[in-house]
């Protein structure tokens, strides 16, 4: 945990500005409060209450799903949930804009994009790569783009994902029902599937 005495340099609050990790941000609760500037950053309150005052009880602090991972990748993908991973989709397109074109698409245009990124997938195939290979293109500018077929099939993850969301659907529960009817099929589903 980083901290910073003096206050916060971004936004020139004058209170301590620290990067708390997942389970800091939930235990500081309504303390910590988001920097304005930076979204890795809270600012902490630590002024005492007075005894003569009654606290004030303030909502909960509400982190999102992409500030968590934007502090701390490795660390929310290690315990993200199909439902954290939808969520998170959700709130990073609705900073890109995508969430307004989800809202005139149809169903048929959402399987096409996920059928789409599965495309791409056997094009990296059919253009030798190995189902392992992760390779990096030249963009005009920044880093270089991930490529190949596990960043094709998280792509098609991304937009399965994007779709629960969108709908208010929690995949968690859609796999649990799914798996479990399943579970209970006969070998190679009583061979029906050859």
């Amino acid at each position: 945990m980083t901290e910073h005495k003096t206050g916060c340099t971004l936004c020139d609050e004058g209170v301590d500005r620290e990067f708390l990790d997942w389970e800091d941000r939930v235990e500081m609760g309504n303390k910590a409060i988001p920097c304005a500037r930076d979204p890795r950053a809270v600012h902490i309150h630590r002024d005492p209450v007075p005894l003569a005052v009654e606290p004030q009880v303030a909502p909960t602090l509400k982190i999102s799903h992409l500030d968590t991972f934007l502090v701390n990748p490795v660390r929310f993908a290690a315990k993200a949930t199909l439902y954290d991973w939808s969520v998170l989709i959700y709130e990073w397109a609705e900073t890109k804009g995508w969430n307004e074109k989800a809202a005139t698409r149809t169903e048929g245009e959402w399987a096409a994009l996920v059928h789409t990124e599965i495309s791409e997938a056997f094009e990296e195939f059919r253009s030798g790569y190995d189902a392992r290979e992760i390779y990096f293109s030249r963009e005009a500018s920044g880093p270089g783009k991930p490529e190949g077929m596990p960043i094709e099939y998280a792509d098609a993850l991304i937009r399965i994902l994007h779709w629960f969301a969108f709908h208010k659907i929690n995949p968690i529960e859609v796999m649990q029902l799914k798996m479990s009817f399943n579970l209970d099929r006969p070998y190679l589903h009583g061979g029906k599937i050859q």
